[in-house]
């Protein structure tokens, strides 16, 4: 469990019908959320209410302690779509515990508003870290989007 009370958690995985190599108890990297209610369908296994994103592109920040505290992918998804109507793709990375840098497109956005942001920090008590606003540069490639990752 990455939290209980919320129903957050890494699943592990157990595939016997391979027939090359098995995969038993393989931990995936996916945080999701698990939900309340049985699947409609009547199938049995856990039923998933939500996918928050990748653990290991969890956002690191800084509390006033000196504690580290993890803010998962899809709260920093939800105040970055909150910062304008205009927005059509993004890309959030942090670079550091202080730094975090969005790439919006459009390119040159006015009137971007850091309420979300600002919520989000005092929520999970956590010093603000710098935003750095830059124009949208990703070009597409094989390789998958990662929107929201974290470098280091």
């Amino acid at each position: 469990w990455v939290d209980q009370s919320k129903g957050w958690f890494y699943p592990i995985i157990s595939d016997f019908y391979r027939k090359t190599q098995p995969i038993i108890r393989y931990r995936l990297n996916d945080i999701l959320i698990a939900s309340p209610t049985p699947c409609g369908c009547g199938d049995k296994r856990q039923a998933i209410s939500a996918v928050m994103g990748r653990q290991d592109d969890q956002f690191l920040l800084l509390t006033a302690n000196g504690d580290t505290e993890a803010i998962v992918p899809d709260l920093i998804r939800r105040a970055i779509m909150s910062m304008s109507e205009a927005i059509t793709e993004y890309i959030a990375i942090q670079h550091s515990p202080n730094n975090i840098e969005l790439q919006l497109k459009p390119n040159d956005l006015e009137n971007l508003s850091m309420q979300a942001f600002d919520l989000l920090w005092q929520t999970k008590e956590v010093i603000p870290p710098t935003i750095t606003v830059k124009n949208y540069t990703h070009v597409p490639s094989v390789t998958k989007l990662r929107r929201i990752r974290r470098n280091f």
